[in-house]
């Protein structure tokens, strides 16, 4: 990894500068290929290189069971992360549905028109109902005392916005907190997965991994902050400070890309680069650009009072934040 007001909440889906969502590798609708998302590079990331390590053979008899031994923890630890980092991707696909249905009852706006203005593949009623099977099928929402908390006040969430009685700055402020939950359980077993290479020598090769990893990690956040800033900032909507964050979010984003680039094995090579290049999303990466521009310079908002010609120059967030994820 969305109409003025409506498509605020879209692109918001990563409200407030602090998440994105919608779904991890999709299907390019022009080809049968798929588009391979930040997700997957995370994956890709985390297991080729750690995975690997387990098997490592050629070890001196002296200390070879402990490398062993301790290859194998690295690997759990990075089965672990990749775990995690699905379901933060999995809370964003979550979010979206739920934050634009509440966002668009804010503006007098129903699900219907909701669909004709952001066209998703699937009608915003149905992605609700589908929630609690995700959360269920979602082994990281129950791993901790807080996320299992979370877990069960998002289902009472679902049912208020579907009944129209909780207010989207309510929602918004519940994803966010959920959203830092997931985040604290990746950085915890981040950390752990440091102090288990830590124990044997590794090559040189996975530290980088390790870093790049984390960097990876950071600009799946800071680019969901970005695609929600961008939309405040066009639509002249959101937090008094919009510009500012999402001014702060692009700086992030593109801190962490120049972090681990160059520093990608050959297949998460390929799929940052397909993610890049990808053409709707390379469009809709000019959009946010247009925002930063607005932003830096303290330009009124291009898409302000104009709902139609702002739905069909964010409605293409929808596929880029599904990319991000």
């Amino acid at each position: 990894m969305e109409s003025a007001s409506l498509t605020a909440e879209v692109g918001s889906v990563p409200p407030t500068l602090a998440q994105v969502s919608h779904t991890g590798t999709t299907l390019a609708p022009s080809s049968g290929r798929r588009r391979l998302g930040v997700r997957s590079l995370l994956v890709l990331l985390i297991l080729v290189p750690f995975v690997s390590a387990a098997g490592l053979l050629g070890l001196s008899a002296n200390g070879a069971w402990g490398a062993r031994r301790n290859a194998s923890a690295t690997a759990d630890d990075a089965a672990r992360l990749a775990t995690v980092a699905s379901a933060r991707a999995q809370m964003n696909t979550i979010e979206f549905p739920v934050a634009a249905v509440s966002y668009a009852a804010q503006l007098g706006i129903s699900e219907p028109v909701l669909d004709q203005l952001l066209r998703p593949s699937v009608p915003f009623a149905t992605q609700m109902t589908h929630i609690a099977a995700e959360v269920a099928s979602t082994q990281t929402f129950h791993s901790t005392p807080a996320l299992r908390s979370d877990s069960a006040e998002l289902m009472s969430i679902v049912h208020s916005v579907s009944s129209k009685s909780l207010t989207y700055p309510l929602v918004m402020a519940f994803f966010i907190r959920m959203g830092a939950d997931i985040d604290a359980v990746w950085y915890q077993d981040y950390n752990r997965l440091q102090a288990d290479t830590a124990k044997w020598q590794t090559p040189a090769s996975f530290e980088e991994h390790a870093a790049a990893l984390r960097q990876v990690y950071a600009a799946f956040l800071a680019g969901g902050q970005e695609v929600s800033g961008a939309i405040y900032v066009l639509e002249g909507i959101g937090p008094p400070n919009a510009r500012q964050l999402l001014v702060q979010a692009a700086g992030m984003f593109d801190q962490a890309v120049l972090e681990f680039q160059g520093h990608l094995g050959p297949l998460a090579t390929k799929a940052w680069d397909h993610l890049h290049n990808y053409p709707p999303d390379a469009r809709f990466a000019a959009t946010m650009t247009q925002g930063i521009t607005v932003a830096l310079n303290d330009q009124p908002p291009p898409f302000a009072l104009n709902l139609a010609f702002a739905g069909s120059s964010m409605a293409p967030s929808i596929a880029y934040v599904a990319d991000m994820n």
